[in-house]
Order: structure tokens, then C-alpha cells, then sequence
């Protein structure tokens, strides 16, 4: 029997980033409390909810995890999602991606002396000298 995909319990997304209810008694009521505003008295066991609602400071590994580093997110021991309305993320992905304009292939060369190893000597024609 296959088994079934995963979505996020708040909105439905199926991501790669999804995290299971904790263990302990007392975070798990708190998960619940956030999730469905109350502790209801029958859920799955199988609960999951994607990084979306977290902030970036509830992963261990967010920056290593958007550089490229790290395959998947760590939630802290202690993290609670915080983060239940889906309208004001920018992304499917499920983090807010920040962007920093450097440069492009199709940008314009800047126009700037730097010093190369080459010499006059090499820019000329080589011409072979005919042997005796």
C-alpha cells in the first residue's frame, strides 16, 4: 500500500519542509493550541506543519539550509509555529526569501583598469624563426 502525502495541517501546502508534532506532552498541547485554538480530544498522530509558520530564529540550520548546505530544516527542541496567516509570506517554498542584487550575465562589463599579467610582448603576432 502506498503511503499517503503529507500537507501542512494549517494550510494544506505539501512541502518538502514539513515538522511532526514534538514529543513532549506539553509542547505538543502547545502546537495544538496554535493550530486549531483549541486542544482537541482526537488528531492524528501524524500531524505535520510546514516551515512556513515558524520564524527563521525557530531552525538551527536556516541559513546553511538557504545556502545551499543542508538538505533539510531543524526546528529548535523548543520551537511553537507563530506564523498561521499564509497571505502575507511571498513564497510556496515555505520561507520568505530576501534578495541582494549583485550582478547579472546580461549586465553591462563596468569599466575598470586592472592590472593582468601580460605584457606588451605577448600581445604582438609571433613570428617563427626560420631555422639555418
Amino acid at each position: 500500500m502506498a503511503e499517503r502525502q503529507r500537507y501542512c495541517a494549517v494550510c494544506s501546502n505539501r512541502t518538502r519542509t514539513l515538522h511532526m508534532l514534538p514529543r513532549d506532552p506539553e509542547l505538543k498541547e502547545k502546537w495544538l493550541e496554535i493550530i486549531f485554538g483549541y486542544i482537541p480530544k482526537r488528531y492524528s498522530s501524524k500531524l505535520t506543519v510546514c516551515a512556513q509558520h515558524f520564524e527563521e530564529t525557530d531552525f538551527t540550520n536556516f541559513v546553511q539550509f538557504h545556502s545551499g548546505f543542508a538538505t533539510k530544516l531543524l526546528l529548535k527542541p523548543e520551537a511553537v509555529p507563530s506564523r498561521l496567516s499564509t497571505s502575507a509570506l511571498s513564497t510556496t517554498s515555505g520561507t520568505t526569501v530576501r534578495f541582494q542584487h549583485v550582478s547579472c550575465q546580461t549586465d553591462p562589463p563596468s569599466l575598470c583598469n586592472r592590472g593582468t599579467q601580460l605584457s606588451l610582448g605577448t600581445l604582438r603576432h609571433h613570428v617563427k624563426s626560420g631555422g639555418l
